[in-house]
């Protein structure tokens, strides 16, 4: 592993010079700086796949659009938005979800066109709208002293706020009104109408004002689907309005939900049968977790769609992308008959069959760092028999006993299916087999803002801050020492018993502190030689591994 202390120190005193900005600024201020930027990347590919993965929002763009997107949105399409003044939360709810979708940047590019001073919004199926540049303000004098503030974001934000507004002035016959003023108050479905409405179909369950637990009807079709979204998280989009007024007052006890409010629903776990939703109000932070029970008891209605492949596929012409599929899963049994899709380099990945014994371990490396033409599959039974394939885009291999009979019996006869996608993506299906699939079985990510518990006393826990390895040890009175193997084997830190701490870049003992956020993980001693750890969402990862 490229150690990127060692290199910037080496390189620092190399050219005597300090590196200013890698990491935060949009350009690299020297050819050093970018050496430096370049070995991060190479070391963020090669411990961060999943969130690689996760942001796969342009590699389906063309040349011209992601000029389009670059101008649009400098810090990247899916950077945080926060919701002002303006009453737009059913606005913002749907935005967001476009936004972060894999397919998200293409959708907002195709809509828009540059002019020489303004710039041309053509939602489907309408007429294009033009918006001046000198219109995209963060506020809007609405009536005489009183100012209303646009989403606080990137230009291009504001741009689709706003085309939004002169979108409902127009068709809602509004057209005396400021165009902020016009988005108070309205319906996540317009709004999915407005950016959707040519490749999807439109969801809806629910009573506005009336929880959803009070009608055992419409409980049970919300419950079907929220764990239909779970199943196909790239072919659903849900939002959630909450219960009670619009007098900023809370209607749950711990002040997260506000009374009739819409939400993004960014995850659904079927298992712990809970639901994650993002507020408006800030999309980077303002995100939570709550039961189904809870859900029904706050919420009042669900707004979504449900994009359709064949539409998408002719819409977006020459670009490859199945909707029936999943984030990648790492470290645990991937779900039968479900879809995952990794991004891989030429590192690869490692995917396990035949159950705890590991019978065979299939390696898939791309050959080459963006858009391999194909990728190489390889693997060998506990026998040392060994197969080798070569995947082009768009073909798939079926691994189990009935293609190669030498595999173990604990291999299935159709145990997983492998799809090279192209753009060095690779979709991953466990075909219903008897012992199971898992990817990268080593090493874990730690989602972010969810809890994750360890016993020091039954394993050996190494938390990675990205790159900063911290070990604990347990001492007297139940404490926690924590070490940073990356800075020796230093005690950054000794953690009481219910004690919680933020670790980030600012925390004495970190070295690489540009490539670690100023709040990037959460650790809590619980007592009885466990502790809590949880991802900030911290920019390049958390991940763990566990050493018995």
């Amino acid at each position: 592993m490229v150690n990127i202390h060692r290199e910037q120190k080496y390189l620092e005193q190399e050219y005597h010079q300090e590196i200013e900005g890698v990491y935060e600024g949009d350009t690299p201020p020297s050819p050093i700086a970018a050496y430096i930027k370049n070995i991060a990347e190479k070391v963020r590919r090669t411990l961060n796949p999943d969130q690689i993965e996760q942001k796969t929002n342009d590699y389906y763009l063309t040349e011209e659009e992601a000029k389009i997107i670059e101008d649009l949105f400098p810090k990247g399409v899916d950077a945080k938005i926060e919701q002002r003044t303006t009453g737009d939360c059913y606005f913002l709810a749907v935005y967001y979800l476009i936004k972060n979708h894999p397919l998200g940047a293409k959708i907002l590019a195709d809509m828009v066109e540059k002019k020489e001073n303004s710039w041309l919004v053509r939602p489907p199926n309408l007429n294009p709208i033009e918006i001046q540049e000198q219109e995209i303000k963060a506020h809007q004098t609405i009536l005489p002293g009183v100012k209303q503030e646009a989403v606080k974001g990137q230009f291009g934000d504001r741009l689709f706020e706003r085309a939004f507004g002169r979108y409902r002035k127009k068709y809602g016959e509004q057209e005396t009104k400021k165009t902020l003023a016009v988005l108070n108050g309205g319906y996540p479905a317009e709004a999915f109408l407005f950016f959707l409405i040519d490749v999807a179909a439109m969801l809806y369950a629910g009573n506005y004002g009336m929880p959803l637990k009070l009608d055992a009807r419409q409980s049970n079709e919300v419950i079907h689907m929220l764990e239909e979204f779970a199943r196909r998280p790239y072919q659903i989009m849900l939002t959630a309005s909450s219960v009670g007024k619009s007098d900023g007052t809370y209607v749950d006890n711990k002040q997260r939900i506000y009374g009739n409010h819409a939400y993004a629903i960014v995850r659904v776990d079927t298992n712990a049968k809970t639901v994650t939703l993002v507020n408006p109000h800030n999309t980077k932070n303002a995100r939570f977790t709550i039961s189904y029970d809870e859900f029904l008891s706050y919420f009042s209605v669900i707004n979504g769609v449900t994009l359709n492949q064949k539409q998408i596929s002719k819409k977006f012409k020459g670009i490859e992308f199945d909707i029936d599929v999943k984030p990648g899963l790492y470290g645990e049994k991937l779900e039968p008959h479900s879809k995952y899709v990794y991004k891989i380099s030429k590192k690869g990945i490692k995917i396990t069959a035949g159950g705890n014994k590991q019978d065979i371990t299939i390696e898939c490396f791309a050959e080459g760092d963006e858009d391999a033409d194909y990728v190489r599959i390889s693997f060998k039974n506990n026998k040392g028999v060994e197969t080798a394939i070569v995947l082009a885009k768009n073909e798939e291999q079926t691994i189990g006993r009935n293609h190669f009979d030498y595999l173990p019996d604990t291999v299935s006869r159709e145990h997983i299916k492998i799809k090279y996608l192209g753009k060095n993506q690779l979709v991953v299906e466990d075909l219903g087999s008897t012992n199971g699939t898992i990817v990268n079985p080593e090493e874990k990510i730690i989602r972010p803002n969810y809890d994750y518990i360890f016993n020091l006393r039954k394993q050996k826990i190494k938390i990675y801050l990205f790159i900063e390895e911290l070990v604990f040890e347990e001492k007297e009175n139940e404490e926690i020492a924590v070490k940073n193997m990356a800075n020796g084997g230093r005690e950054i830190a000794i953690l009481r018993k219910g004690e919680a701490r933020v670790f980030g870049r600012n925390q004495e003992g970190i070295i690489n502190q540009r490539l670690i956020s100023s709040a990037h993980a959460e650790i809590t001693n619980l007592g009885g030689g466990k502790i809590m750890v949880r991802d900030l969402k911290s920019r390049n990862g958390t991940f763990f591994r566990i050493e018995n």
